[in-house]
């Protein structure tokens, strides 16, 4: 049935903080989050913007700028870990106020951390498979994070970001889910615990979190490659992919991920079920030099367990998969540079900016490599194909292309505020969480027409029922 992402939309808060501003703000070194994060901006939301409204944004854009008939839509689904109620979905809000009249939707919502977004949009896929023939509908799934961190070393790596897809047959990107590579595992890297005071803040391990998503990474390679193999007799390569797309908390981690395919696919030293490539063996080593070459067979007896974090290391895979990395992932990251963390909307940010800059005639028949990580954690490793061969599927491509580049280009239409305005924010999002009812946003009817972009939903109201009451900016 070739099921499959047919329309998307992007949606992203109006203000940002530069993060060169905000290191001189915090008191760091010069360059600690730009340089040594990878990072240029981060986007925030004020207290009149939750996970709701911003899940109400980008789906209302969605099916108005597609034309998408609410009664063709038989499934919705959120992938979110941004919490405004431990029981009530966002689901149930998107749908009363979106799709009004229709009641009979499957689909609900995903939780597992960042990886939330990936798990909804394969039981989208899913669902297409087993119910197309029958209903004749498709399916809606929104990936939505509001990343916010207490004061700290990790504050800067915030964000905010929702992406929202219509999932269907014949589809111009093919979801390739079948022969996904997973790795569960039951880690403290990233968490977001009941109890104690009440707060959106997560608690994080950095350094653990760091090593998890890379240990992570290996394990979904590895576990990928032995299914593929296993249906089609090919052991893929990093090679064979247009572009490679990774879950990014900080883009410098994404640098580090790539140089670690490089070097498994190179080497051949995979954690599970050594099935890696033999050495000598791997088209990949024919972009890279012999010397180059020499550099990462030097690592090849350090146990796998001491490479995540040993600086030597990463630095030397780094500098030999730069190419690579040029090539195949660097330029699919200016949302992840200027918008920051978006948690379950992170990864595809890429997929979208991939195609806002491919045109038809450059992808058609190739593949892209996709990681998805959670902290907690969840993660896989699975791929997905541009299916543009006919006309229709041509068209629906085209026609995301031109909303791509209308999100990359909202990009210079959003308000740069000072750290100071930032921080103010975050004060009044704390204020939010922690006020009884009722309570009204100290940002719902300040300044809307300059905070938020043109018919962006917001937080109006919640009353003393802790209901939440949002409207439409008709700015």
């Amino acid at each position: 049935m070739n099921v499959g992402i047919r329309a998307l939309e992007f949606y992203f808060p109006k203000n940002y903080v530069t993060q060169r501003e905000l290191e001189e703000y915090d008191g760091v070194s010069s360059g600690k989050y730009t340089a040594g994060l990878g990072l240029t901006e981060m986007a925030f939301c004020k207290d009149n913007e939750d996970i709701c409204s911003i899940a109400l944004s980008v789906t209302a854009a969605l099916l108005e700028n597609y034309k998408i008939d609410p009664n063709t839509i038989g499934f919705l689904e959120v992938g979110t870990e941004t919490l405004i109620d431990k029981c009530k979905t966002v689901k149930s809000v998107v749908c009363s106020e979106l799709l009004p009249g229709v009641r009979d939707i499957h689909g609900s919502e995903s939780k597992c951390a960042c990886f939330a977004g990936t798990q909804s949009i394969v039981n989208a896929v899913n669902w297409v498979r087993t119910n197309y023939a029958l209903r004749k509908q498709n399916a809606i799934v929104i990936c939505a994070d509001i990343a916010v961190y207490a004061l700290g070393p990790a504050r800067c790596t915030g964000g905010a970001g929702a992406i929202a897809f219509l999932i269907g047959p014949d589809a111009p990107l093919v979801v390739e889910d079948e022969l996904m590579g997973r790795c569960v595992n039951d880690v403290y890297d990233f968490y977001k615990p009941i109890g104690g005071s009440c707060s959106e803040y997560p608690a994080v391990d950095g350094h653990l979190s760091v090593k998890t998503y890379l240990n992570a990474l290996d394990e979904c390679y590895a576990n990928f490659q032995y299914w593929h193999e296993k249906a089609t007799h090919i052991k893929p390569k990093i090679k064979d992919y247009h572009a490679i797309l990774f879950h990014a908390p900080f883009c410098r981690l994404v640098q580090k991920a790539m140089a670690r395919l490089v070097y498994v696919d190179v080497v051949g030293s995979h954690p599970v079920k050594q099935n890696g490539l033999t050495n000598g063996h791997c088209p990949t080593e024919s972009t890279i030099s012999q010397k180059d070459q020499e550099a990462l067979h030097a690592f090849s007896d350090m146990p796998l367990e001491d490479t995540y974090m040993d600086k030597e290391f990463n630095k030397t895979t780094i500098e030999v998969s730069q190419g690579l990395f040029d090539e195949k992932v660097a330029p699919n990251m200016e949302f992840n540079r200027r918008l920051g963390n978006m948690y379950t909307a992170s990864l595809y940010a890429q997929l979208i900016n991939l195609i806002a800059r491919s045109p038809a005639s450059e992808v058609t028949g190739k593949r892209i490599l996709l990681y998805s990580y959670g902290g907690g954690c969840e993660s896989g490793v699975f791929s997905m194909r541009f299916n543009l061969e006919k006309q229709c599927a041509k068209a629906e491509y085209e026609h995301m292309g031109e909303i791509a580049n209308a999100a990359l280009n909202r990009l210079d239409q959003r308000n740069e505020r000072s750290p100071y305005v930032y921080s103010e924010a975050m004060n009044s999002r704390e204020d939010l969480v922690r006020a009884g009812a009722p309570y009204t946003p100290v940002h719902a009817s300040n300044g809307l027409k300059v905070d938020l972009f043109p018919d962006t939903y917001y937080l109006a109201h919640i009353d003393e029922k802790f209901h939440r009451q949002y409207k439409r900016c008709s700015c």
